[in-house]
């Protein structure tokens, strides 16, 4: 997770809300980590693997398909973590 977190620091919010993590949770975040970008991204991913679900499941296909996605838009971090995480190993 570490790799997202520096290469995107300041878009924690969207892979956040991407990821299905609620605006209450994001704001309690936001306010326990004093807006640390890396701290914050540990806790959204926390939060996120918490709430995995056979239907939504935290792996790193999951997370590409975020990556991807129109809100967050970072094709390339998409492409390094698919060929670095998801051809080797599913589970977050």
């Amino acid at each position: 997770m570490e790799i997202v977190a520096s290469k995107i620091p300041s878009k924690w919010k969207r892979v956040g809300v991407s990821l299905g993590i609620e605006q209450s949770q994001l704001d309690a975040i936001n306010m326990h980590r004093l807006a640390d970008p890396l701290e914050c991204f540990s806790d959204v991913f926390t939060c996120w693997q918490q709430q995995s679900t056979p239907q939504s499941p935290a792996n790193w296909a999951t997370l590409v398909a975020v990556l991807r996605s129109n809100s967050v838009a970072e094709e390339a971090l998409a492409d390094i973590v698919h060929s670095t995480y998801v051809t080797h190993n599913d589970t977050v």
